[in-house]
């Protein structure tokens, strides 16, 4: 029977996905998970009302930013909430078996399932096993079931050792992360309000003139109020080629209001995509 929790969060994966662990981490609390396999329709389910937030990520310490949650943050107007940093480990899943040693396993995987973006976090392991054959799934949990369902010796999985515990499926491989500081910063989204102190971040998009200096203005009265860029980016505005909006997170003594105040004369547009309480990055 499926649970029936006050909070409902929806996140791009299966029960035991990276995204879903993220929410665990920043609710605290039992919720139920809205499963989708597109990034797109957790903003579709927090405008049809079936999740109050949704948790996705949009950048990972190995492999950078992921530039379509970015996009869908200015697209939809649902304000960020909060974030969250999540150490990543990858795991090689597979079907339990007894027949077989550790390494006859390893030489009978022909195909490995998971998200492309686990995949490409894993990239030693298929330079190490040339047999192994990517096969992007839409997410890493949802390839733990697959596999699991499967019933296919020849399978495994690139997912979370939860994954592995709801799947019924036995870790063959660990920590197969090109690199073991691999951390995934989520943002939760959605329409209610989460209370935040000061300094708060604040997440805001921006166009400027298409002018010498521009950027070095706003960056300067940055400095002036006391705010800490901690990330910039820029994408393309559609319709304009070689024309950019700039994506900034700014830790602000002050906040939201004061921040506004000193950039808008600055730019051409400015939209703030959500303030909130910082996440804590803690290292193992």
């Amino acid at each position: 029977m499926k649970d029936d929790y006050p909070l409902s969060i929806a996140c791009q994966g299966a029960t035991g996905s990276f995204s879903h662990l993220a929410g665990q981490a920043f609710f605290k609390a039992p919720f139920n998970l809205v499963e989708t396999k597109r990034f797109e329709e957790i903003f579709l389910a927090i405008v049809e009302g079936r999740s109050s937030f949704g948790v996705l990520p949009i950048e990972n310490s190995l492999i950078g930013s992921i530039y379509e949650n970015y996009d869908l943050l200015c697209r939809y107007d649902i304000p960020i909430r909060g974030e969250v940093y999540l150490r990543i480990q990858h795991n090689l899943l597979v079907l339990p078996d007894q027949t077989m040693t550790p390494h006859e396993r390893i030489s009978h995987i022909s195909q490995v399932c998971s998200h492309p973006k686990a995949l490409e976090q894993c990239r030693i392991l298929f330079e190490e096993y040339p047999h192994f054959s990517p096969e992007p799934f839409s997410d890493t949990a949802g390839a733990a079931r697959f596999v699991a369902q499967s019933g296919d010796l020849c399978r495994a999985a690139i997912a979370s050792e939860q994954a592995a515990q709801v799947y019924g499926l036995t870790i063959l491989l660990p920590s197969i992360e090109d690199d073991p500081q691999n951390y995934t910063r989520f943002l939760v989204v959605g329409k209610p309000q989460i209370p935040h102190g000061f300094p708060s971040k604040v997440s805001l998009v921006a166009t400027l003139e298409h002018e010498p200096g521009s950027l070095l203005k706003v960056l300067a009265e940055l400095k002036d109020q006391g705010g800490n860029l901690t990330k910039i980016e820029s994408r393309p505005v559609r319709g304009k080629p070689f024309q950019y909006l700039f994506y900034l997170d700014v830790i602000h003594p002050e906040g939201a209001d004061v921040l506004v105040r000193g950039l808008t004369r600055l730019t051409t547009s400015l939209r703030i995509l959500g303030e909130y309480s910082p996440g804590d990055l803690s290292r193992d």
